[in-house]
């Protein structure tokens, strides 16, 4: 594979409705999806600087779930490494699935009340360890006798999980700060050190560095074999060109929420994040969202992290089609990069998407907008469109790969594992580069109960303008910017957790007296939103 495929600009052809045209390599335009979404360019109905389409899949009358569902936070899917089982964690109904993939054969095991499991990580023996969120702790579970597992307190808010097979431990991250080791074999506690707040993901990679990421700031951090903190990096700033109310702006892009670290086939770090832009944004009727794909104020991209003095240190790639990502995997040999897109699901549109991989390896040729080239001192900022999408049915939350190649996404609303045969062709002509396509061939009913809640599925849908809520308050916290907004001054991101109700007036200044205010101003239109009742 010699260029990623299809690395594009979206260039808008007005600012009054038309649709954006895309720039495209040699190749080819993009091949169509499995699925039967309306727009072919992925990208939500709506109107940027006018009020969006209500969503397909919003129901006239609210939906509220027995219980409130925990935000999205992705990751919760893994298969192990012999490729005999998958296990998924299930935060909203605290269950855990074992799928045998040999036969398909499922078991359940039910935890308590507010377990909230999250991440998952095999061991050598073929043990899973997962993250238990709401509870605190780490469960042991065999998949061979899923209903005997075992779990042990550790910290606060576990997040990351990762097995270290040079002494046969589970490192496990903690928001809270700490970096706890445990014996995979029992979960006794070997060490703890506090490295820094807001711990995310953790990484043991082949030669045995421990790197870890914070969620905030999408930093990824390297620890000693002793636990000390080595070093900082993170995704760099980028300059770029965004489609906004003011037409064609340069922008710089700042890195920011950090959703998962991937260790890609070379022990470097790929980090799906949010991008967010630093220059003054108008707190105005669309101001938020963008006329085509990554032109919204924060959207989605993947940056590789830890490659110190290669000419592709710090390469960033938007991810067009999406308004918020929160998963990503890499195909077995880390050609190709599926992403999990559940903010696409009340538009009836694919949330699981397939890019072209963005690795070391792979030689880029940046399309810059309309042949124009940067300004000096600047980069251009591409936007990576996916070579395929499908799951329009289904709001998918986690993504992962098994030995053979083949594609599991979970799908949180309905509860069901998908499996998909990924094909790779290629043309015929000379300089053709790799195409794919899904088959879906088991979809895996996880017979779990309704968990469709209408302000769960507002909250991380895209508004209309490219932009969610859980764009800049991913897990209902926030992105720890400031932002400095036209006629406002600089505001930073309000951390949504611990409730809303009998904290009246809202927003920055208390100038907006009921929710139905804020919604209606910043939603239906700052975000290009689609108009939501009082009910």
């Amino acid at each position: 594979m010699q260029a990623n495929k299809w690395l594009m600009i979206g260039v808008a052809a007005g600012l009054a409705g038309c649709d954006a045209a895309l720039l495209w390599s040699d190749d080819g335009p993009p091949a169509s999806s499995t699925s039967s979404s309306a727009d072919p360019d992925g990208s939500a109905s709506g109107g940027f600087g006018g009020i969006s389409a209500v969503p397909v899949r919003l129901p006239s009358a609210p939906v509220r779930a027995a219980k409130a569902p925990p935000a999205i936070s992705g990751g919760t899917l893994s298969v192990s490494p012999s490729g005999d089982y998958a296990v998924a964690s299930d935060p909203d109904r605290d269950a855990l699935y074992v799928l045998r993939l040999a036969d398909q054969t499922l078991s359940t095991a039910q935890l308590a009340p507010g377990a909230e499991p999250g991440r998952i990580a095999f061991d050598a023996a073929g043990i899973a360890h997962v993250i238990l969120r709401g509870a605190g702790g780490v469960a042991r579970l065999d998949p061979a006798q899923p209903r005997q597992l075992t779990s042990k307190e550790v910290c606060s808010l576990p997040r990351g999980i990762a097995y270290a097979s040079a002494d046969d431990s589970i490192a496990v991250a903690c928001a809270s700060g700490d970096l706890v080791r445990l014996a995979a074999t029992d979960h006794r506690e070997r060490s703890r050190r506090f490295i820094d707040t807001d711990l995310r993901d953790v990484i043991v990679n082949r030669a045995g560095k421990v790197l870890v990421s914070r969620y905030r700031s999408a930093e990824l951090l390297e620890i000693s074999p002793a636990g000390a903190l080595v070093k900082r990096e993170r995704p760099r700033d980028r300059s770029g060109l965004r489609f906004g109310l003011e037409g064609l702006q340069a922008v710089t892009l700042q890195p920011a929420t950090g959703w998962r670290a991937l260790p890609t086939g070379d022990d470097k770090v790929v980090m799906l994040h949010q991008r967010a832009q630093r220059e003054e944004v108008q707190a105005t009727e669309g101001g938020y969202g963008g006329a085509g794909d990554c032109s919204s104020i924060s959207h989605p991209a993947v940056s590789l992290v830890g490659d110190e003095g290669s000419r592709d240190q710090g390469r960033t790639f938007g991810l067009a089609g999406i308004a918020l990502a929160v998963d990503a995997a890499f195909s077995p040999d880390h050609t190709w990069l599926a992403v999990a897109a559940p903010s696409a699901y009340l538009h009836e549109r694919d949330t699981l998407m397939l890019y072209s991989a963005v690795t070391p390896d792979v030689p880029v040729d940046v399309v810059t907008d309309g042949g124009v080239p940067p300004a000096p001192g600047t980069d251009p900022v591409p936007c990576a469109f996916p070579s395929i999408g499908a799951a329009f049915t289904s709001q998918v939350t986690a993504v992962a790969f098994t030995p053979d190649g083949r594609l599991i996404a979970q799908s949180r609303q309905p509860a069901e594992l998908l499996i998909y045969k990924l094909t790779v062709s290629v043309g015929e002509w000379e300089g053709s580069q790799p195409w794919p396509t899904l088959e879906l061939t088991h979809t895996i009913d996880l017979k779990g109960a309704s968990v469709a809640d209408s302000g769960h599925d507002l909250f991380h849908a895209d508004s209309g303008g490219g932009i969610a809520c859980a764009s800049c308050h991913g897990e209902a916290t926030d992105d720890g910017l400031v932002w400095n907004f036209g006629g406002i001054g600089p505001r930073r991101t309000q951390n949504m957790r611990g409730g809303l109700k009998g904290t009246e007036p809202f927003h920055w200044d208390g100038d907006m007296l009921t929710f139905g205010h804020l919604v209606d101003n910043v939603l239906t239109g700052r975000m290009s939103g689609f108009p939501v009742d009082k009910a």
